[in-house]
């Protein structure tokens, strides 16, 4: 069976209208590297790490050391960046990534993140906290790292029932140092593909001919959770009772081109983007968004060519086309906070 890349399933970026800026949170900061700069290597994390070691941002050689666990996030095509979180004494720094942007021939064009300011140290007296049960982060607050454990706490909500906070408060004295509801984000589990690319990369093609292979696949769908955490940092992908593939950020759904007659639409000259007609999103399942889906039987795959002189109805129920439409929410939301993590958010 011929390999044909999955269809396409139309996102569409919604304006983020609101974004609560705590007060606890380092503001990120952009640094130009300079043109002249030359770092060569022959993948990007040596170029990131060469940058990083330079200095450039104001980098410390005690924070370089911090900058652990590098993500590679490279599509084939637009910028590369390369991001880093900072661990201390084993412990993450709460929203402290930093990350070197470069082009294609891995020219590093800035260095973004919210490390680029006085440095931190872990405050005077959390010598045990290394060991403090719970899920530990360290929160900057002025010039000291503060100890916060991540707990939930069960509070009256306004409008009568209960709600859950996630609440991140002060080890060992439980002080309350940032919180946010989770009904904002309910815990929702993706079967996805998680990675960048789930198969061997066939960048250029290994044989140049149609001869009918296909790639390996590397990496399967795993059931992926996207935990209360994100309630913390005021992102939340879906509202409490979002049960579709709409969100505060992404609006993924199949775009079918099919007229009432059968016929196919334009996309171009009719406009065909926003959701309307045989379009459908994917539904909550079982309080999951889990469909499974088979790259063996992709060629089969129901979809919509431009041009067509007939459009066949969809079925809004297959398993495939809702795993590709989970999919495209689970990544366009993935990519929509890396880039904020990188800098990349509204202008003020």
């Amino acid at each position: 069976m011929p390999y044909r890349a999955p269809h396409a399933v139309f996102v569409r970026p919604l304006l983020m209208i609101w974004l609560v800026a705590m007060a606890v949170s380092a503001p990120a900061a952009t640094v130009a590297v300079p043109a002249q700069s030359v770092f060569p290597g022959p993948r990007a994390t040596d170029v990131a790490r060469q940058v990083l070691q330079a200095g450039i941002g104001g980098i410390t050689p005690a924070q370089f050391k911090q900058l652990q666990q590098p993500a590679v996030h490279d599509t084939g095509r637009g910028p590369i960046i390369v991001r880093y979180r900072r661990i201390v004494s084993g412990i993450e720094v709460f929203d402290e990534p930093v990350s070197v942007v470069m082009n294609r021939q891995r020219r590093p064009l800035a260095v973004t993140g919210s490390i680029l300011q006085p440095d931190a140290q872990p405050a005077q007296g959390s010598s045990g906290f290394a060991t403090a049960p719970g899920r530990r982060f360290w929160l900057r607050s002025g010039s000291q790292l503060v100890p916060a454990l991540l707990t939930y706490r069960s509070v009256k909500a306004a409008e009568g029932g209960a709600e859950i906070n996630a609440e991140l408060r002060r080890w060992p004295d439980g002080a309350l140092l940032r919180v946010g509801p989770v009904s904002f984000e309910v815990a929702r589990d993706y079967r996805v593909y998680a990675g960048d690319d789930p198969y061997v990369s066939w960048q250029p093609h290994p044989r140049g001919t149609p001869d009918g292979s296909r790639p390996t696949l590397v990496d399967p769908q795993v059931l992926l959770r996207i935990d209360e955490l994100s309630a913390i940092r005021n992102d939340p992908w879906l509202p409490a009772d979002g049960e579709f593939t709409k969100g505060n950020n992404v609006d993924a759904f199949f775009n079918s081109i099919a007229r009432p007659d059968g016929s196919c639409q334009d996309p171009v000259d009719e406009g065909v983007t926003g959701f309307e007609g045989a379009d459908f999103r994917a539904r909550l399942r079982g309080g999951r968004f889990d469909y499974a889906y088979d790259p063996a039987v992709s060629a089969s795959d129901a979809f919509h060519r431009y041009g067509a002189s007939a459009c066949a109805p969809i079925d809004p129920s297959s398993e495939q086309l809702n795993a590709k439409v989970v999919q495209a929410f689970y990544q366009g939301n993935r990519l929509h906070n890396f880039f904020y993590d990188v800098g990349f958010d509204e202008a003020w």
